[in-house]
């Protein structure tokens, strides 16, 4: 079993004619660090709990190596439940508007360690329309994964694009040699223009990913986190 990470950060919106809710959803990858966290969180107490949700300005690709945000600007004190039949931790903390503006990272921190890291996209224009609290959900759950160096196949007239059939649901994709996480995108064609990222398509079951070196997967020992 491995750990998997996501997060959801709810803004809302409010106009003459608007009033609701926008919710941001993205995956982040478990530091090595958070990985031994939980590992002797399990036979040990020498560690304290999680207890803080951390953002940051920097856009740095987070690795799995990382043991700090790249440039941390503020961190909330979360409130946690656990979901048994799930397997899911979920952690929630409220932030005002002034807080998010100009992040571009978050993660979250036992006050000693970085567990998690992830980066996203600018979040401004969003901000300027809220009222009330933006309220950040993570979640962290338990999930299954294995190295994957057969069966790739590049994309045809797509530069640098590899795929193959997955037909477990992908929840994370990361290069176990070079230790880079990479980032959920939304299509083929972003995939294409940004190294270090994945497309999982749930019709086709196929599932797309742009290396963080333009090598072919069999070169990068690519680990599929598959889940929920």
């Amino acid at each position: 079993m491995m750990f998997k990470g996501n997060y959801k950060i709810h803004i809302p919106i409010q106009g003459m004619f608007l009033n609701k809710t926008i919710t941001l959803h993205n995956q982040n990858i478990i530091t090595f660090l958070g990985e031994s966290f939980f590992l002797n969180r399990a036979i040990g107490n020498e560690l304290s709990p999680i207890q803080y949700i951390c953002l940051g300005n920097s856009a740095n690709i987070p690795r799995k190596k990382d043991i700090n945000l790249g440039n941390e600007t503020i961190r909330k004190k979360c409130v946690k439940t656990v979901d048994l039949d799930k397997k899911t931790i979920k952690l929630s903390a409220s932030f005002q508007a002034k807080e998010i503006q100009g992040t571009k990272e978050i993660g979250v921190h036992n006050g000693e360690i970085l567990i998690t890291h992830d980066v996203y996209d600018d979040i401004d224009s969003f901000l300027t329309a809220t009222t009330g609290e933006i309220t950040i959900d993570y979640y962290i759950e338990l999930s299954s994964g294995a190295i994957r160096n057969t069966e790739w196949a590049p994309v045809s007239g797509i530069s640098n694009v590899y795929y193959l059939v997955e037909p477990n649901n992908v929840v994370g994709v990361f290069e176990n040699n070079t230790k880079n996480g990479y980032a959920r995108a939304k299509s083929i064609i972003e995939v294409e223009e940004k190294k270090a990222t994945y497309y999982y398509n749930n019709i086709t079951k196929n599932l797309y990913i742009h290396t963080s070196t333009n090598f072919a997967p069999t070169v990068e020992e690519i680990i599929i986190l598959t889940g929920e």
